[in-house]
């Protein structure tokens, strides 16, 4: 995904131990991942895709009410 422009990395030194690696969507991440919330979600997966899009539009802030 970093390699894609998707996430960014940031590597941050700790006193103790290995540095520690945050990832931050990126602005091409945040499109992308809004564009795979908008796709419909074929049937043969939709209990495992459906669950992963409404956990991560909900964590995510993306989650729009529509009626």
């Amino acid at each position: 995904m970093e390699k894609s422009g998707l996430v960014a990395e940031q590597a941050i030194d700790q006193d103790a131990g290995p540095e520690k690696r945050i990832y931050a969507i990126t602005p091409q991440g945040y499109r992308t991942l809004q564009d795979w919330f908008e796709q419909a979600t074929p049937t043969e997966h939709q209990r495992d895709e459906f669950f992963v899009k409404l956990m991560l539009a909900l964590l995510s802030g993306a989650a729009t009410r529509t009626a």
